[in-house]
Formats: C-alpha cells, sequence, structure tokens
C-alpha cells in the first residue's frame, strides 16, 4: 500500500487487500492434504502389520517355550504381556483423540475418504493446546517410553534400543521456539496433518512394543541351563577299603538346574527325573563286577537336541 494521507476508499481497499493475503495464507491446497491422508493409512496400514506380527510371535512362543519350559518361560512371557498393556494403553488413548478429532471435524467425508473439515486451522490448537491434551499426550508418551525400557531385565538388553517414540520438540531453523505439542498441534497446523501426527504416534507405539517384546522373549532362547541347586559331593575311586588302606574321595561343590527337565536313561531304560536329577536304582541279585553306561539329553538353545 501506498504511504501518505489515504483517501476512505483507499483504506479500504488496503484493509481488504490485507483480508485477502490472510484467506490466501489460511487456504490449505488440497494436494497437500490428500498427501496427510495418503501417509494417515499408510501408517494405520504398518500398525496393523506390526500388530499381527507381534500376535505370531506370542502364538510361536506359546506353542514352544510356554509348552516346553513352562515354569521358566511363565515370568518372561507375563513381563512381555505386561510391555503390550503397557503400549496398548498409549495406543487406545491416541485413539480417542483421534476420534475427537474426527467428530470435531465433522465425521468422515466419503467423497474424499478423508474427515470434512481437514483444512480447518481451530481444532487441532483448541482440542490440543488450549485444552492441554497436547501436554497429557507428551507426558503419556515418555511414561511409556520409561515403562517399556524398564521392563528390559538390564543394560546389555537395553542396549541397541532406538525408540522413534519419543515427544521431543523439533529443531528450530528460525522463529521462536516451539514446544512439542506447538510444533505438531499448534496455530497453523491443519486437522488433516494434526490426524496424521497421532498415526504416526501409534505405529511408532506398536514399534516399540514389538522390538521389547521380542528382546524379552528371546530371553528363552538364551542359557537353557540355570544353575540355581548347590550340593556338596564326595565322590571316591573305590566302594570299598581294605583294613590299612587309606581311604581317598573328592569333595567338591556341585551345581544343577532344578527346573531341567532331561531325559535319562541308564542302559536304554528311561530313569525318573526330579528337580533335574534323574534317581537309579540297580539291581543286586549277583556277585562280582558290574557296570552301567546312561545318557542325559537336554534341548539347547538353538532348540537342538544334545546328548
Amino acid at each position: 500500500m501506498a504511504g501518505g494521507k489515504q483517501t476512505p476508499r483507499q483504506r479500504m481497499i488496503g484493509i481488504l487487500y490485507l483480508v485477502l493475503l490472510g484467506l490466501i495464507a489460511l487456504n490449505v491446497p488440497d494436494s497437500l492434504l490428500d498427501a496427510f491422508k495418503y501417509i494417515t493409512h499408510s501408517l494405520d496400514q504398518s500398525s496393523g502389520n506390526v500388530t499381527t506380527g507381534i500376535q505370531a510371535t506370542y502364538s510361536t512362543f506359546e506353542a514352544t517355550k510356554l509348552k516346553e519350559q513352562h515354569e521358566r518361560a511363565q515370568p518372561i512371557y507375563d513381563r512381555a504381556k505386561k510391555a503390550s498393556a503397557v503400549a496398548q494403553e498409549l495406543y487406545n488413548y491416541v485413539q480417542g483423540l483421534r476420534e475427537e478429532m474426527v467428530k470435531r471435524g465433522g465425521g468422515i467425508n466419503p467423497n474424499i475418504h478423508d474427515v470434512s473439515a481437514r483444512d480447518n486451522l481451530d481444532i487441532s490448537p483448541h482440542m490440543m493446546i488450549d485444552g492441554k491434551k497436547g501436554e497429557e499426550l507428551k507426558k503419556k508418551i515418555n511414561d511409556t517410553r520409561t515403562k517399556l525400557l524398564a521392563l528390559l531385565k538390564d543394560a546389555k538388553e537395553r542396549q541397541g534400543v532406538n525408540f522413534s517414540l519419543n515427544a521431543e520438540a523439533p529443531e528450530q531453523t528460525g522463529g521462536p521456539s516451539k514446544t512439542w505439542e506447538e510444533a505438531y498441534f499448534g496455530d497453523g497446523i491443519p486437522l488433516g496433518a494434526a490426524l496424521t501426527t497421532l498415526a504416526k504416534i501409534q505405529t511408532d507405539t506398536k514399534n516399540a512394543e514389538n522390538e521389547v517384546v521380542k528382546r524379552i522373549l528371546g530371553e528363552a532362547e538364551q542359557a537353557q541351563v540355570n544353575l540355581d541347586k548347590f550340593n556338596a559331593v564326595a565322590v571316591a575311586p573305590s566302594s570299598y577299603v581294605l583294613v590299612g588302606q587309606p581311604y581317598t574321595a573328592d569333595v567338591f561343590l556341585t551345581a544343577y538346574d532344578s527346573h531341567l527337565s532331561p531325559t535319562i536313561t541308564v542302559d536304554g531304560s528311561p530313569v525318573q527325573v526330579q528337580d533335574g536329577k534323574g534317581k537309579y536304582t540297580g539291581s543286586t541279585s549277583s556277585e562280582g563286577l558290574h557296570k552301567w553306561t546312561g545318557t542325559i539329553s537336554f534341548r539347547d538353545n538353538d532348540g537342538k537336541i544334545k546328548t
């Protein structure tokens, strides 16, 4: 607009010009909104695929480790299920936010297969910033991340974990700094873009769940022999000693896995196993030197039988 004294008509034209600029700035192209829609659909499909993979992992574990080594596998299984419950709580909360946004946006328009008011710039900031739901969501994301990491047994198991599930504010390239919720749900964010962000959070949640569940259930593949029982043992080279001869014996500490159920046979016949130990009873019906041989078989880390 030109400087100097203006006529009422010129001032009116200037005001209308500013209003038009504002309307142009508020106009979000349909092509951009379509891009958000396609990304959202892709993220939803990805979440579904990850969920299917997690269910398959559980099914395999239930059919193998949980049946074959129930006592050992049950605590591991329960911890993995707890991780899934933690992740599902966040997933459901975000789903609730999505449904509320869609409702505020007039529902799904069947003609565009997207929320009717997808270009609306007020719904997201009003709901997430003014209504403080963005702060609540950020806290839930960070709490879920912390809980999932805490379910991993030790630092070694947590090593290499790289969650995309976080609520860190993006780096600012210019202008005033923004919080995480302002950057993704604040002023200037159309409803379609906010829904895409929520879909991404759900996908990140499922990916984090998948990584933690697989790491936890993978513990069952680690050392199968857990030495939890100890006995003092004396082994003599001979079962009898003549008068005047010294008695010698090896005295040592032995350890065994009371939860392991190996297969033990003596001379081809199975021996009863209890608390990881087999007890053999032989016949004494005849004199002389008698020998017996036995085998112990157990399942190794790779699932193969070792004897």
